[in-house]
């Protein structure tokens, strides 16, 4: 009887060892399986990574042009800034103008006007 024990142990063993195995082949495949969606993944986000890199590097570029075309405005409105009349002599012009009352002159045509109306009353007279 011990023989036969020994062989039903023997088969036991065998039959468990067999399961084991068989589970153990099926996570070893599953990892497998994970590890190859996993890799694609990195390889995809990689590539994403990559292209947005490269479209960042050509908007820091794009910005670059866009600053220094920026500064040669801001430095050209600056030269005419400089140009311009300060508040100070527009208001000595104003002072100037008011004493002048230039609106009070007469012009050339007023003045032909003035002309002929006066040799028409002395033409009268």
């Amino acid at each position: 009887m011990p023989f036969q024990e020994q062989s039903n142990e023997a088969e036991y063993f065998l039959a468990t060892a067999g399961t084991r195995l068989s589970l153990l082949e099926n996570k070893y495949n599953m990892i497998s399986e994970k590890l190859l969606i996993i890799n694609q993944n990195m390889i995809a986000e990689y590539k994403k990574t990559v292209f947005e890199i490269g479209s960042f590097a050509k908007e820091i570029k794009d910005l670059k042009i866009q600053i220094s075309a920026l500064k040669e405005s801001i430095s050209i409105i600056s030269r005419e800034l400089s140009l311009f009349a300060r508040k100070e002599s527009i208001i000595e012009l104003e002072k100037y103008i008011n004493l002048w009352h230039p609106l009070s002159f007469t012009t050339e045509e007023d003045v032909k006007k003035i002309i002929r109306e006066e040799l028409k009353t002395r033409g009268k007279k």
